[in-house]
């Protein structure tokens, strides 16, 4: 009998009955492809809005199985979760929240030594429970079906592994993950700690203050981990990645001390750019406005990434603060004359004929 991650839920769930569907003899799951003696026509159930055609494990098939129809159901309550709840909406009202169904929350399941199965469901704020579950050797089959947007049906598709060595695959939202080595996620979040951003992480593409307050770790886990980058699993490890807030604090007080009073602390910015950008090379070095003026943005630049003059670009000692070095030229009097040069002195708009 083939099984697959939606019969697991369906299990853990009590196996409840479902409204429309039938007896349909042996067949197999057009959806997940496991074995099921009830179920639904698939053109009944699919409607005009599914868009998972491309997903099915079993093409040929015309039943969906009832538990499969089941965790899809918006409807159907999950284990361990409260069905109700209120909320306060835009204009101050105590209001009745819509309730929680499967597509909101990771799904943790392995099968005990009994035989049972133990099932979590994570949400997103619940990340260390989740790397603990990927990150430990599981005695018997087990499943893990990540959500990140909350939208996505991921249960269906979720590869089930067996049990014992090798560290086996997830579904992580659409994207098949083959787990390496959970370490990666330790060195990520020591990063994050010390005010790294993820997405300088995901880019391999830092700041200024990322070189300058933490190098040595920067260059230290580019040489130990750039290869993993664009990988399935680097993006995943990205994602549980967690800094630790404590240490976060302490670092930014560290460096709030060490320069007298301003804590190096990056300002929100939807766009990180490059040490390059600010004129510091990531080894070190002089800067590159003590060889000529500002430089420009490389044109061969990571996408995404800002250029200089961004949130973390360090100004060079002297810079009048949102005057350029060519403007400053431009206000300077010749010599001899006390009046405005002929560069700083401003146009005058032409006069219109006849006026």
């Amino acid at each position: 009998m083939i099984e697959s991650a939606s019969a697991w839920i369906y299990e853990v769930s009590g196996r409840p009955p479902v409204e429309g569907c039938v007896d349909v003899g042996e067949a197999r799951c057009w959806m997940c492809a496991a074995s099921t003696l009830r179920g639904m026509d698939r053109e009944s159930w699919q409607g005009s809005l599914f868009t998972g055609q491309n997903k099915v494990r079993a093409p040929e098939s015309l039943v969906v199985c009832e538990a499969c129809i089941f965790v899809c159901a918006r409807s159907s309550p999950v284990p361990g979760k409260p069905a109700t709840g209120t909320k306060v909406d835009k204009a101050g009202n105590v209001v009745d929240k819509a309730p929680p169904n499967f597509r909101n929350f990771s799904h943790l399941v392995e099968r005990g030594p009994d035989g049972r199965l133990v099932h979590i469901a994570a949400s997103k704020g619940e990340k260390p429970l989740i790397r603990e579950f990927l990150a430990r050797r599981h005695a018997g089959p087990w499943m893990a079906a990540i959500a990140d947007s909350g939208q996505k049906h991921v249960i269906p598709w979720t590869p089930i592994n067996p049990g014992g060595p090798g560290r086996g695959r997830v579904l992580f939202d659409e994207q098949l993950v083959a787990l390496g080595d959970v370490s990666l996620v330790d060195d990520m979040t020591a990063l994050l700690s010390k005010g790294v951003t993820k997405e300088e992480i995901a880019a391999g593409d830092y700041g200024y203050l990322s070189w300058r307050h933490c190098g040595a770790d920067v260059s230290r886990f580019e040489e130990e981990r750039s290869g993993l980058r664009r990988s399935a699993w680097f993006d995943l490890a990205l994602w549980l990645a967690q800094r630790d807030e404590e240490k976060v604090e302490a670092e930014f007080a560290r460096r709030k001390e060490e320069s007298g009073g301003t804590s190096g602390r990056k300002k929100p910015s939807r766009r990180s750019h490059s040490a390059r950008a600010a004129g510091v090379s990531p080894g070190g070095g002089e800067p590159a406005q003590a060889l000529g003026p500002d430089p420009r943005p490389s044109e061969g630049g990571s996408a995404g990434v800002g250029g200089a003059g961004g949130d973390d670009h360090a100004p060079t000692p002297g810079d009048a603060p949102g005057i350029s070095e060519h403007a400053v030229f431009a206000l300077t009097p010749p010599a001899g004359g006390g009046g405005r040069s002929r560069a700083a002195r401003p146009k005058r708009a032409p006069r219109a004929r006849g006026a």
